[in-house]
């Protein structure tokens, strides 16, 4: 039997763990207070393979290098890649950050109006810890996406912003290091106004608040998708978990064998059927309305509504597994409007059609 005694302990231990993770994020983590930019010249040669990565995509797309650039204060692996496009009035930046034990490239587009408000559109390789100010426009799209998806994508927002009255900064080469400074400062900036940050000792360096402790730890498990409005995600779960509750009420409706009785199934393959398309639907709605963390959002929606047949039909937590994975198969359909990489959309499919076969056969276990 159980002790309630190891349950309490076991919730205990972890509630203790949370607090020393946040600790270490609190006591080892400083910035600081006042951004500085060091043009690097000439380039360090053990930077250029990285922060290279986009050089002939981007000068394809028109986009010139203006130079490369550390932030006084941080490590010393913080070195950017700076490129600037005059006709258009944006920057690329590509930095070098470090995932799953290695350094990876990373691209961001930004672009500044004229009323103070910035776009940012960039590949999520890692998240995001800092807050974002509401004038901040920020989109982060899958990190695997080509600099030309991404560029497309940010000339889109941009124009919106244009029609919506707000023209782009110019820009030029000489501004460029002076804006960047100005953008990185007013971000530095609002995190000290909402309490995540506060200034040490010598006044030079910011270090975290717990609050910022608690913030850091919940970005690295975040489960909300990245750049979408609590509007659009109330919108797309509501969605999902509504054509869900259709299906599997028909799923489990007294009279539907009478109803599809010219289908010719037996009683459990037709409201398995039933499910199974419903499950795949509103798994792939979800997953598209939110771009990312379908497979998260699909899931739970599915295992809350669980009960409504999991008497229907044998097996019925295949549902679930269905709706889950129909869940990245709608990010894939999302991502697939950018990027047009069929390869990375039929995949998915073809294991969602496995997992809706393998339901069918565990009908007759």
């Amino acid at each position: 039997m159980f002790s309630p005694w190891i349950f309490a302990g076991l919730i205990a231990a972890v509630i203790a763990g949370i607090f020393f993770m946040a600790w270490l994020v609190k006591t080892r983590t400083k910035i600081p207070a006042r951004v500085r930019l060091q043009k690097l010249e000439p380039e360090p040669e053990d930077t250029v393979p990285v922060q290279a990565y986009y050089e002939s995509e981007l000068a394809a797309l028109e986009f010139e290098k203006v130079g490369e650039f550390t932030v006084t204060g941080l490590d010393a692996g913080n070195v950017h890649r700076v490129y600037l496009n005059k006709n258009e009035s944006s920057l690329a930046v590509v930095s070098s950050v470090s995932t799953a034990g290695r350094r990876r490239p990373h691209l961001e587009f930004y672009t500044r109006f004229d009323d103070r408000s910035t776009l940012s559109t960039e590949g999520a390789a890692t998240p995001n810890f800092l807050a974002t100010p509401p004038a901040r426009q920020v989109h982060r799209l899958p990190a695997n996406l080509s600099a030309e998806n991404l560029w497309q994508f940010h000339k889109r927002k941009v124009e919106a912003g244009k029609t919506a009255g707000r023209a782009p900064m110019a820009l030029a080469k000489n501004t460029v290091y002076e804006i960047i400074e100005q953008d990185q400062q007013e971000l530095v900036d609002f995190q000290v106004q909402n309490g995540l940050f506060r200034r040490a000792q010598d006044e030079a360096t910011l270090v975290p608040a717990w609050k910022f402790a608690f913030y850091f730890l919940f970005k690295v498990l975040d489960p909300m998708p990245s750049g979408i409005s609590a509007p659009k995600f109330a919108a797309a779960v509501l969605a999902g978990a509504a054509v869900l509750f259709g299906f599997f009420m028909l799923a489990r409706w007294r009279d539907a064998p009478d109803f599809f009785a010219a289908m010719n199934l037996t009683e459990p393959q037709l409201r398995y059927a039933i499910s199974a398309a419903g499950a795949a639907l509103a798994g792939a709605l979800i997953g598209y309305l939110l771009q990312t963390r379908g497979v998260l959002w699909a899931g739970i929606i599915a295992l809350a509504q669980y009960f409504l047949v999991k008497s229907a039909f044998p097996n019925a937590y295949a549902a679930i597994l269905i709706c889950a994975y129909a869940g990245l198969v709608g990010n894939r359909i999302s991502e697939y409007q950018i990027s047009r990489m069929a390869s990375r959309f039929l995949g998915p499919v073809i294991v969602l059609a496995g997992l809706i076969i393998f339901g069918w056969v565990l009908l007759e276990k």
